[in-house]
């Protein structure tokens, strides 16, 4: 996936995007456990541990499921030729 991601960069702005897609996937990583801990501390009382796991188990299950549809949808887009706003903000800069 960070290959999809970064294909669609251009070279003289790889370093950035390099850095903000790693502190996306590190905030993304830190807020999906705050997320699903949360998700399964508040289900645990009323359901039991037991209960309260399958469906944190079935949440993630379905989560990963729709971010693999999603990555599978990048990738098959065609990148070349579109004119990104990170494009767009760099020649404004530049001029």
């Amino acid at each position: 996936m960070p290959g999809t991601v970064m294909a669609a960069v251009p070279d003289r702005a790889a370093g950035l995007a390099g850095g903000l897609f790693t502190t996306a996937q590190q905030a993304s990583l830190g807020l999906g456990v705050a997320t699903v801990g949360g998700l399964f501390g508040s289900l645990a009382p009323p359901l039991g541990w037991e209960h309260a796991f399958a469906v944190t188990l079935a949440v993630q299950a379905l989560t990963t499921a729709l971010f693999g549809l999603l990555a599978r949808r990048l990738r098959a887009e065609d990148h070349t030729g579109t004119t990104t706003t990170l494009d767009t903000a760099i020649s404004t800069e530049k001029a």
